[in-house]
């Protein structure tokens, strides 16, 4: 159902089209904030529900290891607490508008590794949701604050982040080739 891709220096966005509906996600990752948003932007003639899904892969790059890691529903800040045994590192997934919808398991008889929350239903029009991914090598406090920054102020985060890469790539070197692929990889290697 994926329509179109959309890249800029700041962001990157998928569309989804049905006959009733588009949804428009969109990624961010602010420039200096520790995590990333995704905007939900819904149109729908009827109600439309989104939920989140992912697998948690909270572990550090090979060679290295957190050693055992957790995650749990905090059901206050609507969002996924993700951390590990020393309570150094800490992880937030979640939504302002976020409700429980699935977390991973493991019986003797099935499991899953995936965990979902569902964004809140729009009835009928436009509406945005947003999830927001935080993250600290700080502890658990500093992992929040940085969840309730992005979850507040990602307007302006988005703006920052746009204004940086744009005066970025205008205070840098910039080449312009005859061919569009060419010129697609020498950009995006320039604001890399």
């Amino acid at each position: 159902m994926a329509r179109t891709v959309s890249v800029l220096p700041e962001a990157c966005s998928i569309v989804y089209a049905g006959d009733t509906f588009q949804v428009r996600e969109v990624f961010f990752v602010p420039v200096h904030e520790p995590g990333a948003v995704i905007l939900i932007e819904v149109e729908t003639a009827h109600p439309l529900e989104v939920e989140a899904v992912f697998q948690r892969d909270f572990q550090l790059e090979w060679p290295a290891a957190l050693g055992g890691a957790y995650l749990n529903w905090d059901p206050n800040l609507h969002a996924f607490a993700l951390g590990e045994d020393q309570k150094k590192v800490a992880a937030r997934v979640g939504s302002p508008t976020a409700a429980l919808s699935g977390e991973e398991y493991a019986t003797n008889y099935s499991s899953s590794s995936q965990n979902s929350f569902l964004l809140g239903a729009t009835a009928k029009g436009k509406d945005t949701k947003v999830v927001v991914i935080a993250a600290s090598i700080n502890g658990a406090t500093e992992a929040e604050d940085a969840y309730h920054r992005l979850a507040c102020t990602y307007p302006e985060l988005r703006q920052t982040s746009s204004n940086y890469y744009r005066h970025y790539l205008n205070e840098t070197v910039n080449v312009r080739l005859p061919d569009a692929q060419l010129q697609q990889a020498y950009d995006w290697g320039a604001s890399a």
